[in-house]
């Protein structure tokens, strides 16, 4: 740093060109990259906060703050007839309708692809019941649920470096995140019943999956707790 501009970049190569992936890691190699006209930092929204703090740029009270991630839940269908959701060009559908509920946090949702790959991480259940998931990969269907946080004085997350480096990222999933989540779970799973899907499968992943419409009025917050299944980060900014 030179007056409060940066200068340059110092770098650290650990890994020998050439190496195995699990040969014995050398000494770190460090060098310095000069910069003539200006540093252009372009890690993301999680490592170029890091790297900031790292570097000791910037108040660690601004720094790393109001980080944001589209929480997105998910929602799985199930059809009698092949829906081949591998195929064709993914994510073509959206809809905006639930976007701006006021003071509410919106949402919109997408229809997500579902490749053999990312369905066999994405998919609920172990072992066999995993195994018979996936064999009715052709007659699955999913949407999700991109949660529009940021736009309602949310603090949102926020990202730190530890004293060795490590990142850390922490983002509380407050009443009014949890709210839409809810919400959205509801909506998500009128559409495919309405389009005759013969199942709707809502998380928690051990969730057992529902026929009918008159389910969603008897649950009206399944979805929203904070612990008991996973959500999904659709963008980091």
């Amino acid at each position: 740093m030179d007056r409060g501009r940066a200068t340059g970049v110092v770098c650290e190569v650990k890994d020998a060109p050439g190496a195995a992936p699990m040969a014995a890691a050398p000494a770190a190699r460090r060098f310095v990259v000069y910069a003539r006209r200006g540093v252009v930092l372009a890690g993301g929204a999680i490592n170029t906060p890091a790297l900031l703090q790292r570097s000791k740029i910037g108040s660690r009270s601004v720094v790393g703050r109001r980080t944001f991630l589209h929480p997105t839940v998910p929602l799985l269908a199930l059809y009698d007839e092949p829906i081949e959701g591998f195929y064709g060009a993914p994510q073509s559908v959206a809809c905006h309708h639930f976007a701006d509920r006021g003071d509410r946090v919106g949402y919109f949702l997408e229809t997500a692809p579902l490749h053999p790959m990312l369905s066999a991480v994405a998919f609920p259940g172990f072992g066999e019941g995993h195994q018979r998931m996936m064999a009715r990969l052709a007659h699955a269907q999913a949407t999700i649920a991109l949660l529009i946080d940021g736009h309602h004085d949310d603090e949102g997350g926020r990202v730190t470096a530890d004293i060795d480096g490590r990142i850390r990222l922490a983002y509380p999933l407050a009443p009014p995140l949890r709210e839409p989540a809810a919400d959205a779970i509801q909506n998500m799973a009128r559409l495919p019943l309405a389009a005759g899907a013969a199942h709707v499968m809502p998380p928690p992943a051990d969730a057992v999956a529902r026929r009918a419409q008159r389910y969603l009025a008897h649950r009206p917050g399944v979805g929203c707790a904070p612990h008991p299944h996973g959500r999904l980060c659709a963008h980091h900014f």
